[in-house]
């Protein structure tokens, strides 16, 4: 099963749901159902599974969890999963599908450390006051969602609302997750090479947007270097710095009085026509559209 019908699976059998953009959220209330996903799909989604009271069963990539009373399930992106909801079961399924979630949250400077810590734990116990926490800030987000009155600052409270949930969540689950020790030499070297990739990138992605540059000064082929990060963090490199970028441009655009021009030349872009097709590549509008829109 493929990511596009595992979504719409999961939408027939948990219909209680709201979707923005391509971010979702399903809610079961323990109605009276035992629904399963039970053919594994390749999800390309971040997944976040919340379970309040009752009990889930989640395959993922062919390893067993249950979920019980107050905890959480992080799937990353590419993983493949299959899912049995059973009859009590009480929570939310979050999905944010290509990774959107993370253009309108947290930065992505501070998404590798949970990334990590997640990779090998992805199933979590939390407390109950923490579980009612989160489980109140789905609800305020999914409210906004069904919301029909379309305001100018509706997309902006939702996005509001989204970053404040991530951010809560991210800072329960921080403190619970234990340190991870990889057993495999291999894979502490993987973090060991994220972690410099990531350093070297904050503080180079303006003059350098090439994947050669950063694998030539990690000593690495750029193929291994690019397999190793999106194992890591389910982004490739070029994706890093893409992200990198359009954050600052998207600042820029939105919070100065730099012309078009002046932002791509800051922004180290030969010039102004080059700018805007990379910015309208990534983000679906020109530079003028979005610092005239009410997104942020």
């Amino acid at each position: 099963m493929d990511n596009s019908k595992l979504i719409k699976e999961l939408q027939r059998l948990l219909p209680e749901s709201v979707s923005y953009g391509k971010f979702w959220i399903y809610r079961h209330l323990g109605t009276n159902v035992n629904s399963q996903v039970n053919k594994p799909g390749k999800m390309n989604a971040l997944a976040i599974i919340i379970c309040k009271k009752g009990k889930m069963e989640v395959t993922c990539n062919f390893r067993k969890f249950i979920l019980t009373e107050n905890t959480v399930f992080i799937s990353q992106p590419q993983n493949t999963l299959s899912l049995s909801v059973t009859e009590n079961f009480d929570g939310f399924i979050m999905a944010s599908e290509d990774r959107e979630l993370s253009d309108y949250t947290i930065d992505p400077k501070h998404i590798p450390q949970l990334l990590d810590k997640a990779y090998s734990s992805p199933l979590i116990s939390i407390k109950e006051e923490e579980c009612t926490k989160i489980c109140r800030a789905m609800e305020m987000i999914s409210e906004y969602i069904k919301e029909k009155t379309e305001t100018p600052f509706k997309s902006s409270i939702i996005k509001s609302a989204l970053s404040t949930f991530a951010y809560l969540l991210a800072d329960i689950l921080y403190s619970h997750m234990p340190d991870i020790e990889y057993e495999l030499r291999s894979m502490k070297r993987e973090k060991e090479h994220f972690n410099r990739f990531l350093t070297l990138l904050s503080g180079n992605y303006l003059q350098h947007r090439e994947v050669g540059w950063y694998a030539d000064k990690m000593n690495l082929t750029p193929r291994h270097l690019t397999t190793t990060i999106r194992r890591i963090s389910g982004y490739t490199v070029s994706e890093w710095i893409n992200k990198f970028t359009i954050k600052d441009a998207k600042y820029l655009l939105k919070h100065s009085d730099m012309t078009v021009q002046q932002v791509a030349y800051e922004l180290n872009f030969p010039n102004q026509s080059f700018f805007g097709k990379f910015f309208k590549k990534h983000t679906g509008m020109s530079p003028g559209r979005y610092r005239n829109s009410t997104e942020e």
